[in-house]
């Protein structure tokens, strides 16, 4: 109805005459961008805004109120959290209660209850979003003959288990926690007289994620192993936290033989998860949706909490008691679902609203130092205020987040990693985050250590956190004002006490320090000089090393910068580690012209000689070459979506070829759009939609050069394999391609930038951003050119390089953009993802900036490059690695940043470092092994 309610607004402006939004907003007084809202079917408009639109396009008043009104009474908001009719659980995990609609698991729920019957310590582990808890509790806890005790370790597993525990076995917390503390052991005894239990840990990662205490880690797992020999355990892992759980060695021994890998659904299960949960509650599905349902979601790793919300949010956009393919499309499917629900749930918020949803959503997240993780947090951390409160129910009746009596946690970590907003809230300053995670535990250690002072913040650790009350004041709550201010009322009186103190003492401190001041200043000045010198000549040696020995060249070069980290050394360091690209050139990356990561990180794909050519990446020095695929013509650019399923390829003078790389390693090709002059593709980042630019004619540009225009055409890929094209429209001279929500950006001739809204792909729109010299060149994802864009909540940052220069914009106001910090002698050539790193190269070096703070960027990678014509740059999905691409001779991969230059040199050493050949490099300094070298 909404989607139909829309169509109908843009079919009463076209018989207007297709005024300008621009002009409809003069008539109607309303602004344009809420004239363009109310038409573009993101959400139902007001009924002023209606009314006003109606009538500036000249349509019947009356007759449009009974529409909105229709509309409004079907229109659909997001359902409450305890709906019982609906069949689907949107994020949410099926819990024991939803075991009636459960379904497609059979296969796996038998496997897991038959390891039981054989072991009684079974782990099982898949990826996120294979459904392991679903499978825990709505299966096997629901099947299993005896008692069932679920628990999920948190930050303090102890007492979890104690909570838990107690309530099984009909104990106080207390005396149980007590038990427990006392020997893990305990645990085995206190179940052990409970016959036939099951007890499954949930979320097992959580002892690795939210628990920092490595003791208490040890203890829990101690515990679970012990119980063992008294009852059957059951861990639900997630599959990439293998590792960790390898580091335990009780843990690896009562896991042995006793593992159960999940795996994705076959499409029989698939198809009966996706009908039978509607069936069981008396609804059905159209059957073209669901032939679209299992095609979107057959063989993709992680799916199921996407195609789960898919349907929760198509069940609210059913038509009785039918689930439509229409209803399916409206929520933006699979891939787009998620982020199109969180971004109505946000916008509807007011201002202050918005804040604490930020701050809600930020202080949920986990950082890790790969992937971010979900964190539960405990209710009483967060403030009692109504509109705190408020968020919270809203964010929850969405099922975006988790209430319940004790704490508040995302619905699932797909949250995390597709709703691009919150991505780009988590990159924007993880420094601050961290920051505050850790004033929470230090607010809570002081509170259960009854508000000792010895447990308050001092110092720098006071000064950093104390900063948060202004640059993030919605980030701290009540306890933790109370622990700041605590801190800085003891450290202010600690002051005053040491003033006292030293002037009592200043007379003879004076006296004896000046008898001892030269000594100890010539002395510590001669070391100093000293260790200069000795750094500076390792330096020399290390790139004199880097042919020779390119193992101990990377150790002695670390080793220096570690030392006495300055420009120096880690210019020395970043010599020779690029020296590794250029020791390991093979004829696999000569004559490439352009490089494209998958969005997964494992494969790179490069457009090399006019092959496509498939490479395993996954974070390493030295990509692997895999294969070239067959059966393509040369081939010229290339574009990958965001979710990593399609690769859209153009071919000299000649079609461009739609490639399926849902498994990225071995691309496919599904479709061939018909021949055309095609210049380059380009995916748009929030849309399933494709644009390709095809070149049109030249015109005379007057006194200027003369004036390339395109026609753009937009594809609808919602099936990859039927690509339709929904509009065309011209443009001038450039068209660089999509910022990060989702607009278009072009270029035209000496009239400045536009963004192109393709949220209606079949009528897009146009606002004009910014005109002049100041802004000549926009070029967000064209690495070539001197301004590089990232986009964080619209527009945030750009760099424009002039004159040979690199100059910083903040650009949240498109039509007033702010000027930062100048970087002298630089031209930019790309930005990371992560909106904080940008690459730009002079006539000598390639550097990697950190431009989060506009004002002031640091310089924190250098490369050597006299002897490259440079072409292109192309960061790496997780920014910590770079490719460079010159116009001649082979693509090279450099770091981005001193911890990966330090990690590829310890992937490279052979061994390490001896003492004897430290002795040599570093003389009369103590013997540190840069790399930990089995």
């Amino acid at each position: 109805m909404l989607v139909g309610f829309a169509e109908a607004l843009r079919e009463l402006r076209r018989l207007a005459g297709s005024p300008t939004y621009r002009q409809l907003g003069a008539r109607a007084h309303y602004s344009a961008a809420a004239l363009s809202d109310a038409a573009a079917g993101r959400k139902l408009p007001t009924l002023a805004v209606t009314l006003a639109y109606v009538r500036a396009c000249g349509g019947d008043a009356r007759e449009w109120e009974q529409r909105w009104r229709e509309a409004e009474a079907q229109h659909t908001h997001p359902a409450r959290q305890d709906d019982p009719a609906v069949p689907y659980q949107g994020l949410f995990a099926f819990h024991e209660g939803d075991a009636e609609v459960f379904f497609g698991r059979d296969r796996a729920v038998r496997e897991v209850l038959d390891r039981l019957g054989e072991r009684r310590f079974v782990g099982v582990f898949g990826a996120s979003g294979t459904g392991k808890t679903s499978v825990l509790r709505a299966g096997v806890a629901v099947r299993w003959p005896g008692p069932v005790l679920v628990l999920t370790p948190g930050a303090r597993p102890v007492e979890e288990c104690a909570v838990r525990v107690s309530g099984l076995v009909g104990r106080s917390t207390v005396e149980v926690h007590e038990q427990l503390r006392a020997d893990p052991a305990n645990l085995a005894l206190l179940l052990g007289p409970v016959q036939g239990a099951l007890l499954i840990v949930d979320q097992f990662e959580e002892l690795f994620t939210l628990c920092d205490d490595p003791g208490e880690r040890a203890w829990f797992v101690r515990a679970l192993v012990a119980a063992s020999g008294r009852t059957r355990v059951l861990l639900g892992v997630r599959a990439d936290f293998y590792g960790h759980c390898a580091e335990h060695e009780p843990l690896v021994e009562a896991l042995r033989d006793g593992l159960v890998l999940l795996g994705g659904l076959s499409v029989d299960e698939l198809r009966e998860a996706i009908v039978a949960p509607a069936t069981a509650r008396g609804h059905r599905l159209e059957a073209e949706l669901v032939t679209r349902l299992v095609a979107d979601a057959a063989g993709r790793r992680g799916v199921l909490p996407m195609l789960s919300h898919a349907l929760f949010e198509t069940w609210h956009r059913r038509r009785g008691i039918t689930l439509t393919l229409d209803g399916y499309t409206a929520t933006g499917g699979i891939d787009h679902a998620i982020a199109r629900t969180a971004e109505t749930v946000y916008s509807e918020f007011d201002e202050q609203g918005q804040a604490i949803a930020k701050a809600t959503f930020t202080r949920l997240v986990a950082l890790g130092d790969g992937d971010d993780t979900k964190r539960r947090v405990p209710r009483d951390e967060w403030d009692r205020d109504p509109d705190t409160t408020a968020v919270l129910h809203t964010l929850a009746a969405a099922r975006l987040v988790t209430l319940d009596r004790d704490s508040v946690e995302p619905a699932h970590e797909a949250l995390i990693t597709h709703w691009p907003r919150l991505r780009a809230w988590l990159a924007e300053d993880r420094d601050t985050l961290r920051v505050h995670r850790h004033l929470v535990d230090a607010t809570r250690t002081w509170q259960d250590l009854d508000r000792d002072p010895a447990a308050l913040y001092r110092g720098a650790l006071l000064t950093r956190a104390r900063e948060l009350l202004v640059t993030h004041p919605n980030l701290v709550t009540a306890p933790q004002r109370r622990f700041l201010a605590a801190a800085h009322t003891a450290g202010t009186a600690n002051r005053r006490r040491r003033r006292l103190g030293v002037v009592a003492a200043v007379a003879l401190v004076v006296v004896l320090a000046a008898v001892g001041v030269y000594a100890v200043r010539t002395s510590a000045d001669n070391d100093r000089r000293a260790t200069e010198a000795v750094v500076d000549q390792a330096v020399v040696q290390a790139r004199a090393l880097r042919s020779a020995d390119p193992s101990l060249a990377g150790q002695v070069a670390l080793a220096a910068y570690r030392l006495r980290p300055d420009p120096n050394t880690l210019g020395g360091l970043f010599d020779v580690v690029a020296a590794f690209s250029q020791a390991n050139e093979t004829g696999e990356f000569q004559q490439t012209h352009q490089v494209l990561f998958h969005p997964g990180g494992r494969y790179l794909y490069t457009a090399s000689g006019g092959a496509l050519k498939v490479f395993d990446f996954n974070g390493a020095s030295t990509p692997s070459f895999s294969h070239v695929v067959p059966g393509l013509p040369p081939v010229g650019r290339m574009a990958i979506d965001t979710a990593g399923r399609t690769l859209a390829l153009e071919v000299a003078q000649g079609p461009v070829y739609l490639l399926d790389v849902a498994d990225p390693g071995t691309p496919a090709v599904v479709a061939v759009v018909p021949s055309a002059d095609w210049l380059e593709p380009h995916f748009s980042p929030v849309e399933p939609i494709l644009v390709l630019v095809e070149r049109s004619d030249i015109v005379d540009g007057g006194a200027g050069p003369p004036v390339i225009n395109h026609i753009v055409r937009v594809l609808d890929v919602r099936d990859p394999a039927h690509p339709v094209e929904r509009s065309h429209f011209s443009v001038g001279e450039d068209v660089v391609g999509f910022d990060r929500a989702g607009n278009l950006v072009t270029q035209d001739s000496g009239a400045g930038v536009h963004l192109w809204d393709l949220t209606d792909a079949v009528h897009p729109s146009q606002r004009f951003v910014a005109a002049g010299p100041s802004l000549d060149k926009y070029a967000a994802l064209s690495p070539s050119a001197p301004i590089v864009a990232s986009i964080e909540d619209g527009y945030a940052r750009l760099a424009v390089g002039t004159g040979g220069s690199t100059r910083l914009w903040d650009t949240t106001d498109p039509l007033h953009p702010r000027a930062g910090g100048r970087i002298p002698g630089l031209v930019a050539l790309a930005l990371a993802p992560d909106n904080r790193s940008l690459a730009l190269a002079n006539r000598e070096t390639v550097q990697v900036w950190d431009i989060s703070d506009l004002d002031n960027p640091r310089q924190h990678a250098i490369h050597p490059a006299s002897n490259l014509n440079l072409g292109s740059a192309t960061f790496a999905p997780d920014s910590k690695s770079l490719t460079i691409l010159p116009d001649t001779g082979p693509g090279l991969l450099w770091p981005t940043d001193t911890p990966t230059a330090a990690g590829w040199v310890c992937q490279r050493a052979l061994r390490p470092i001896t003492p004897a050949e430290w002795t040599h490099y570093f003389p009369d300094t103590d013997y540190t092994a840069p790399c930990a070298v089995p």
